[in-house]
């Protein structure tokens, strides 16, 4: 009997396991189809049948492919608000940003950059997709001015301080994973480029050299 009662309770983890595996493999399928044959005559069934499951399956982890394309917002998000409560206080909110963002890389493995990456390549491939790219943004800029406000002893909602930092910085990160190439995420290039970025703006943006 206590056998049993340990094997129940390791099944919920195992279904966790085998629901995150079934949703990282739709979402590459996804992803590839995306980059190489189009966002927009990309079909759930072409996604589904890529993946190797059923259509009813791709809905049950992702209501639209366009929340493919987007991914986990909320969960990028409360990580970030996370990550960014645990560096100490008095450093300058970019200092912060920098080192939060260096703590949740190298929680993340070289698949989680290689699809952070090809995201940023559908986007700019496509055009009229930038107003996902603005989104995938806008969490991340409403989380750091929060974090700004509260290092700053300001209001993120009435002072503009917070949310100009937090403007600029998701500016650079943006144009940061927006221009790095894919086959450039080996050997923590993406965390490299994201430091340059913010080092950048630290430095008041210097030109850089020819």
């Amino acid at each position: 009997m206590a056998d049993d009662g340990l094997r129940s309770e390791r099944r919920p983890d195992r279904r966790v396991e085998r629901r995150l595996a079934n949703r990282q493999v739709i979402e590459d399928a996804a992803l590839w189809l995306f980059a190489t044959k189009g966002y927009e005559t990309t079909t759930v069934d072409e996604i589904a049948a890529a993946a190797g499951v059923s259509v009813r399956s791709f809905h049950y982890h992702f209501p639209t492919k366009r929340d493919v394309l987007v991914g986990d917002l909320s969960g990028q998000a409360d990580d970030l608000a996370a990550a960014l409560a645990a560096q100490p206080d008095g450093q300058h909110p970019l200092v912060a940003l920098r080192a939060a963002l260096h703590a949740i890389g190298l929680q993340q493995d070289v698949r989680h950059r290689e699809r952070t990456l090809l995201r940023a390549r559908i986007l700019r491939g496509e055009p009229h997709l930038m107003p996902l790219a603005h989104e995938l943004f806008r969490g991340f800029g409403r989380v750091l001015a929060e974090d700004v406000a509260r290092r700053s002893g300001l209001d993120a909602e009435r002072d503009a301080y917070p949310r100009l930092v937090a403007s600029v910085a998701v500016a650079a990160l943006g144009a940061t994973v927006m221009s790095l190439a894919p086959e450039r995420c080996d050997q923590g290039a993406l965390e490299e480029a994201i430091d340059s970025a913010l080092g950048c703006v630290l430095a008041g943006l210097p030109t850089p050299p020819a």
